[in-house]
Order: structure tokens, then sequence, then C-alpha cells
């Protein structure tokens, strides 16, 4: 959750790691708004909003916080919980244009305590993380990617919120476009779609959606049913800067990688440090960084890095709670002393996780195994193979996919046919032609049959391939002691002194 710097429940810069708790304008608990038994009007209050101070940056005007909270529901759901607050600040898109005109927000998530039937456990929603604002240089094209990931391994997706979701700020930025499947929005700003000191609001729902089709109790989910889904709302900030697009801070190796998996056992603390230059802007020094992380992260720096000038670096410390067992996202943006910002930059701890299922190989015939999200459920990809542990072989021979009484042998992940006589083709589906050599000889006409051929032959020849001339003089036609000489498909005859016609048969 996040305020304008002193709105809220008092997070300070001072005050980082502490519970903080104090007034604020606005509702001071989540709600059940939907599926609570008993409350078919009411909101009974499920927890506080107060929490734990994780960030606070008071020249950006924001101010952060995280913390759990327990609630008995009496039954497995589907539950709505949400938040409700007052009045946003004023946008560069009226409210009046964002479909609710009264200013407020509201932020809502759904609960389903039943099981999966896939893990045997009730479902386990997403996990992102976000800065409260994102100051973007005027004149510059930027790109903000949320992280996501899923503990049960799950494909997550992002969208623009809709309705209840977003409250008076539905599509409150026009102007960007978002990637749904790496939740990354582009944001253009220059004079055709904003203009210097714009604020813009951003509601986003985060949803996961199953790999296989599952059941949760008697619902059935298939891959484009959404489980559950995620709110993150964030402020835009148009900011004018006489500097070059390209002249930001970046993290550098040996940063963890964005994106990247820590895995921390239970009762053990991490260090991590995190690394920055400007080496865009050689004039400029990275002087300061500001986190979105999980309650109880602390970090000090930044330091010279005596091996490589100009990069600086801050220690990162975090010893999670039993409470924060799971996924926890954390993200850095670094600044410089020109006020230019780094791109958001994010990496993922999973904190009192099991050792991973996968170490010890269970897949067998070599196949690949593959966690899902932090648990101790995998996944077992082996060609050819099929079970959990892909112990039991395919037969690739029981569709019958030899064609025309072709010959089935199995092999792994693969089949051989032997054809019948005639037939070709990996499946014996194409038939041989027995045409294609032209084995009809002196211009006879050839006929493809299945593993043979017929030649129906030009006069004067036979044979199966007409190679056979046919000799006319066999039957002597020549009479009274003519000589036959043979022709194609005719014969000749000398005839004896005194005789003539074909056959001599004239006297």
């Amino acid at each position: 959750m996040a305020w304008r710097y002193g709105s809220g429940p008092g997070c300070t810069e001072t005050k980082i790691g502490q519970y903080v708790s104090g007034n604020f304008i606005g509702e001071k608990d989540w709600k059940c708004v939907s599926g609570c038994s008993g409350h078919a009007t009411a909101k009974p209050p499920v927890g506080p909003v107060y929490y734990t101070c994780t960030a606070a940056v008071k020249k950006e005007d924001w101010e952060q916080g995280e913390k759990s909270f327990q609630y008995n529901f009496t039954q497995k759901g589907p539950f709505v919980v949400s938040y409700t607050g007052a009045m946003w600040m004023n946008l560069a898109l009226p409210f009046s244009q964002t479909g609710n005109s009264d200013g407020g927000w509201n932020i809502q998530t759904i609960v389903n305590l039943g099981k999966r039937s896939d893990t045997g456990l009730p479902n386990a929603s997403p996990v992102t993380a976000s800065k409260p604002l994102y100051e973007l240089q005027f004149q510059c094209k930027h790109e903000i990617q949320i992280p996501m990931v899923d503990p049960d391994g799950d494909k997550v997706r992002c969208r623009w919120a809709v309705n209840e979701e977003c409250h008076s700020i539905c599509n409150a930025v026009p102007v960007a476009t978002l990637d749904e499947d790496t939740c990354t929005l582009v944001f253009n700003a220059n004079n055709t779609h904003s203009k210097d000191d714009d604020w813009y609001a951003a509601a986003l729902t985060i949803e996961d959606f199953p790999k296989s089709p599952m059941l949760i109790g008697n619902t059935s989910y298939n891959t484009s049913n959404a489980i559950t889904a995620v709110p993150l709302q964030f402020i835009i900030h148009i900011k004018s800067k006489p500097l070059d697009c390209n002249w930001k801070p970046i993290f550098v190796s040996p940063t963890p990688a964005q994106n990247s998996h820590i895995n921390i056992a239970a009762h053990a603390s991490v260090n991590t440090r995190m690394y920055a230059s400007n080496a865009r802007n050689p004039k400029s020094t990275v002087v300061s960084i500001s986190l979105t992380s999980p309650s109880g992260m602390t970090y000090t720096g930044p330091f010279n890095d005596s091996k490589h000038p100009g990069v600086v670096y801050w220690d990162l410390k975090w010893t999670p709670t039993a409470a924060q067992k799971g996924d926890n996202i954390l993200c850095g943006t670094a600044e410089d002393d020109q006020g230019q910002l780094s791109d958001t930059y994010c990496f993922i701890y999973s904190a009192w996780g099991h050792d991973d299922p996968c170490v010890n190989k269970p897949c067998h015939h070599n196949g690949t195994c593959n966690r899902r999200g932090s648990t101790q459920n995998y996944d077992c990809i082996c060609p050819g193979y099929t079970g959990k542990l892909c112990d039991s072989e395919i037969d690739e021979c029981a569709s019958y996919p030899c064609q025309h009484g072709g010959t089935c042998t199995d092999l792994v992940d693969a089949f051989q046919c032997s054809c019948y006589p005639g037939y070709k083709g990996i499946s014996c589906e194409i038939e041989i032609d027995e045409c294609a050599s032209y084995p009809c000889q002196h211009g006879g006409t050839c006929t493809d049959l299945v593993d043979a051929f017929q030649c129906s032959c030009y006069p004067g020849y036979k044979g199966i391939s007409c190679e056979i001339e046919i000799d006319e003089c066999a039957s002597y036609p020549c009479q009274h002691g003519g000589t036959c000489t043979d022709l194609v498909d005719a014969f000749q005859c000398s005839c004896y002194p005194g005789y003539k016609g074909t056959s001599c048969e004239i006297g």
C-alpha cells in the first residue's frame, strides 16, 4: 500500500522498518464485499490497512509499506476483499472521463480457499510489486515493466483494470499501451500525448491461469480461466528535464539478474549487492537508491567500487520471517546527482522455501524437471514417456499411424513403418508412382497401379514394357514363295516372278 507522503499511516525515511498506524483520511480496514455468508448488505472488516513502513521518498512525495493479516473465513469462498480510499490527486484526465466522477479509489482481490486438484492446496495468488510513483521524462519514450511471479508456477498475465477494480481511474492512461504477457506499459511522453507536469493514474489487474485444466472444489479451470485477480495501481508523473533521454543510471553486473530468483532457507539471512553507474553521462554521479522491498529489508551505501570507476554499490540485508514465506519481490531505482532516475530493476527472493525438488533429478529417462513456482511440486518433461516421473514409455503405434496396411514398430518418441509394397513415406501415406520411371518403351502409355504398372503399347509392340517388336512375318504372310520383310506394325513382301499384291496373292 502507498500514500502521498504524510497522507497515509505515517511512513517516513526515519521510520522504515517500523509499524505505523497514524490517522489519515479514509477507511481504516480491508473489507469483504462479496461472498461473505451472513453479510448480505454489510461489508465486514477483515484486517487493518496499517502497515510496516518499507520505503518513503519525501522528494517524490510518497510513502509505502506492507503487512499481512489473518482472518477466519467460515467457508471456502470465493470472496472479494477490497479497500476503498478517499480522493485521488488531480489527474491529467478528469475523473468524469474515466467512468466515475467522485475521484475515490478502490483496490480489490479474490480469496478462494478451495483446494486445487493438481497441488492439493489452496491456490497461491500471483505476487507483484511496484513503486507508487514513476517519474517519466517529458519528450521521451518509456517502458515500465511490472514484475510478476506465481508461487504455483501458473501462467501470469496482466490487463487494464475494469469496473470496481479501478473505480474512478478506469482508462486513466489512454495514451499508454500494455503488453499483457510481460506486463510492460509503454508510454510516449511527447507533445501529442501529454505535457510537462501531467499526472496519470494506472490501474492494472494481475491474474494467474493454470497451465493445464484443473479443479478448485467443483469448479473447473482451463488455461483461459483466471483463477484469482490481484490489483496494482500507481501514479505516472511527466516531468521536463534538460537532458538526453538515455542519460540515466543503469544497474550493472554483478547485480543479480533482472527477475532472477534468490532462495533463502528458513531462519537464514541473505546479503545482496546492487551495482549502478551512469556511463552514458560521465559528468554525473549515482548518489541514491529507492527500494520497493519486503518488510525488514535494510541497506547501506552507496559505496564506490574500487575495481570499477564510476560504479557504486549498496549492501542489502534481509532476514525473512515465517510470515514472509514464499516469493517476495525487491525493486530498486537509482538516482544520480542531476535528478535522473534509472529504470526500475527487480529480482525475487524465495523465502523459507524448501529445497528445489528438481535437485534430486526425479525424472526418469533423462527427463527435464520443471519446478512449479516455489512449491514442492514439479513436472517432468520427457519426449516419448509419460507418467509423473516419466516412468511409462508411450506406444507411438497405438494410434495406428502406418497407412495402407503398413506394419508399425514402436520406438522411443518415434515409430517406424514397414510399408506394404507400392507405398512409401513416414506413415506409408504416399502411393509409389511406378510410371515415374517411364517403363513403357517405344511410345507406350503407362497406367500406374499399386506396386505395378500397365503399358498400352504402340501398334507393333508388345511385352510388359512394350519392349518386344512384333514380327509380322512370323505368320508367313507372303504367298507363292514371296520373301517377307518385317516392319513396325507391318510387313513387306518381295514376290516371286509372276506374282503381285500385298501378300503376293495375285498370280
